[in-house]
């Protein structure tokens, strides 16, 4: 076990016990920060950041770039004749002709 003491603002002292592996806690992350402050501004880590929806917009402009260029050359296929009213067969109509009751407080 390991102690520390502090001076407390009456002239009291503060002692902290902390067992060695807050210790060595406490000693690995004060070596994570020293490296992640050691880490230079061009590297990929620091320029995308490890933020998910960075990550996932530079994922899906990929990917719609992608779907673009596929469409541009995807083979086309032959385009079908227009069919125009007059080219069609008559139809049989059932029942009375249809009326809209454009004024309902006179029906």
């Amino acid at each position: 076990m390991d102690r520390e003491a502090a001076e407390a603002p009456e002239g009291r002292k503060i002692v902290i016990i902390l067992s060695d592996r807050s210790r060595e806690i406490i000693r690995l992350f004060e070596e994570l920060q020293r490296k992640h402050q050691q880490v230079g501004h061009g590297s990929p880590r620091t320029t995308l950041g490890d933020k998910p929806l960075t990550i996932a917009a530079i994922v899906f402009s990929i990917g719609f770039a992608a779907m673009g260029i596929a469409e541009f050359i995807r083979p086309m296929q032959p385009e079908k004749p227009a069919v125009t009213l007059a080219a069609q067969e008559p139809v049989r109509i059932v029942g009375p002709v249809f009326v809209p009751n454009v004024n309902p407080r006179e029906h």
